[in-house]
């Protein structure tokens, strides 16, 4: 689709990226994969918590002789004698095919069974659930990824890497989409043939397989300039695959769309006209780290659109070390419902020198200052900005819906919000006054 040379003219207010480039980087060294987490389903374990140590020997007394519900059997009492666990497979059957969490109800009544059995006794009774290490990949520059466990991504990653199912725009520079480390992980589009010179989906984009490139009008989004690529590791570098570095959705798909060229700028026009793509395309999340400092309708149309679609946009927070509240960042600053605006936070857990704060017009920080991701060539590179922090919480994102694909742009936004770690240093500087957990 070509826009028109005057329509061109009359938006040639820049958009530019947002992010400086450090250190080209090379592989440093490895880890090994967690187990993932399960629950039985087989066991209560209770306790009496109002014991001391002085009183093993009484305590272990208490264990062996606690009366049972009916049909419950003690599987075994700990050394101490404080905590033991009984089987509920006599009570409720066989389970051992069935290594699922415990039905709530029924280790609720047998708890409560468990209780009543016992009255005058402090006891605590729950599901005994199999407690293991989190889950860490094996990517050979996972250890410089200092910003996956400083907002708790292995221990997101022991219940889900993020869906094939779910598509993150990447509205930017475009991908290198032949890196090793992404090519596994770039959507294509089913209804169209690659290469071929025909619309096959009719959606008004020729050979669009893996996106589109809104700068020289045509269907090959490659980038040219590195931004996208480092946004796009950050979100969705294939994880656990002995290589690189892991996104903290290491499994979703990224839509490659280029609205900005090979200086990292770009016109209100190729924005909007990528916004809109991604909205044809049928996307839930766009990540957008690209700013400016003027309003623009075109912009907030655009955005628009994408809520009436039901889709999020996390966007970057600018990084003028200012108040956005008073000078705004366009579009993190919008105020339509369906903008999530990031701020940059840095190793030490706190805002990073460079990012734009706002008490109503940036939502969350996240990690921006430093972050290792992948660049051109199929190599890695360290950059920081705002630009840096917004993948990060476009994958947790992703990670969410890959959990539960019923849920909303608002409920999406709404959870990550309301669970950031609390910051003093991002207090009344931003919505949520935290950084994303």
């Amino acid at each position: 689709m070509k826009l028109s040379s005057i329509f061109v003219r009359v938006t040639q207010l820049l958009i530019t990226s947002t992010c400086t480039l450090t250190l080209p980087m090379s592989a440093v060294a490895q880890n090994s994969q967690g187990p993932k987490r399960v629950y039985p389903g087989q066991e209560v374990v209770v306790s009496f918590p109002s014991l001391t140590n002085g009183f093993s020997a009484r305590s272990s007394a208490r264990v062996n002789n606690l009366q049972l519900a009916k049909g419950a059997k003690l599987a075994k009492s700990l050394s101490d004698g404080k905590v033991g666990v009984i089987s509920s497979a006599s009570t409720f059957g066989a389970r051992s095919a069935d290594p699922v969490e415990a039905n709530e109800a029924e280790i609720k009544a047998l708890c409560d069974a468990i209780k009543a059995s016992n009255p005058g006794q402090e006891i605590t009774c729950e599901a005994n659930a199999i407690v293991e290490t989190s889950r860490t990949p094996n990517d050979t520059q996972y250890s410089s990824l200092w910003g996956m466990p400083m907002i708790s991504a292995p221990s997101a990653w022991d219940i889900t890497t993020g869906s094939s199912s779910v598509v993150v725009a990447v509205i930017d520079t475009g991908i290198d989409y032949t890196h090793p480390d992404l090519v596994e992980n770039i959507a294509t589009n089913p209804g169209e043939v690659a290469n071929n010179g025909v619309d096959d989906d009719n959606n008004g984009y020729i050979d669009d397989y893996y996106g589109y490139d809104f700068i020289n009008g045509d269907s090959n989004p490659v980038d040219d300039h590195f931004h996208g690529t480092h946004c796009a590791g950050t979100i969705s570098a294939k994880g656990d695959n002995a290589r690189g570095v892991a996104g903290v959705a290491w499994s979703v798909k990224l839509m490659p769309i280029k609205v900005l060229d090979s200086y990292g700028s770009g016109s209100l026009a190729s924005v909007a006209a990528g916004m809109n793509y991604a909205v044809k395309r049928g996307v839930k999340i766009m990540s957008m780290s690209l700013g400016t400092s003027s309003y623009s309708s075109t912009i907030e149309n655009a955005i628009i659109a994408a809520k009436n679609a039901g889709v999020l946009i996390v966007a970057a927070a600018g990084n003028s070390a200012q108040d956005t509240d008073m000078y705004p960042n366009y579009p993190s600053a919008s105020t339509q419902p369906n903008v999530l605006a990031v701020a940059a936070s840095n190793s030490s857990d706190g805002l990073a020198y460079f990012s734009n704060w706002g008490a109503t017009s940036v939502d969350l920080a996240a990690p921006g200052q430093t972050i290792l991701s992948t660049y051109l060539g199929g190599q890695y590179a360290y950059a920081s900005g705002t630009s840096m922090a917004t993948p990060h919480v476009a994958g947790m994102a992703a990670m969410l819906l890959s959990v539960n694909s019923a849920l909303s742009y608002s409920q999406i936004k709404d959870i990550l919000i309301t669970t950031v770690d609390p910051n003093p240093a991002m207090a009344g500087k931003m919505v949520s006054g935290g950084r994303a957990n």
